[in-house]
């Protein structure tokens, strides 16, 4: 006995027909978009809208690994930790909590001359995230930092004395 014997005519007839499959299916340009890291994890529309998978696999690994560029619906971040703030303040903004959020914003940081009076730019400096929390006016300014740096500490100082705005730093 080989198991064929209960197989009837119809069975045959069902395996030999090509299987069909949805039109969506057989396109060949409907891909669903999604995001390949460096390591190999896979980000989809669904898990960074719920961002249940990505919580999971961000900020695991070695210092190096952790501080790797990354990708998220399309915006690239100096880190994870940049990625996974970026996230729970997409979370804040869908639950009203802030509003007019906005990534990567430059300031000018600019000296006025003593000799001739005039103003230079020395330099810029990029916020990471720049919101408005709920009920407030003022904009709060946002960086994601690991490590304060000399330079970052320096810039930090000028920005605060130009715009008169503290940095949030997490």
């Amino acid at each position: 006995m080989r198991g064929w014997e209960r197989v009837t005519p119809t069975d045959l007839a069902r395996l030999a027909a090509p299987k069909q499959r949805p039109a969506e299916a057989r396109q060949k340009y409907r891909a669903e978009p999604c995001i390949v890291t460096p390591d190999g994890t896979l980000f989809t529309a669904a898990d960074i809208t719920t961002a249940e998978f990505a919580q999971q696999r961000i900020g695991t690994g070695t210092l190096k690994e952790r501080a790797a560029r990354c990708a998220i619906v399309g915006l690239w971040f100096a880190s994870t930790k940049e990625g996974r703030r970026y996230l729970e303040l997409k979370r804040l903004e869908q639950a009203k909590a802030i509003s007019d959020l906005q990534c990567q914003v430059e300031y000018d940081l600019t000296v006025v001359s003593i000799v001739d009076g005039r103003t230079h730019v020395v330099g810029k400096w990029i916020a990471d995230f720049v919101y408005r929390r709920a009920g407030e006016v003022a904009f709060v300014t946002e960086d994601t930092k690991g490590v304060k740096t000399k330079l970052y500490r320096r810039s930090r100082r000028h920005f605060e004395a130009q715009y008169g705005m503290p940095i949030l730093e997490t």
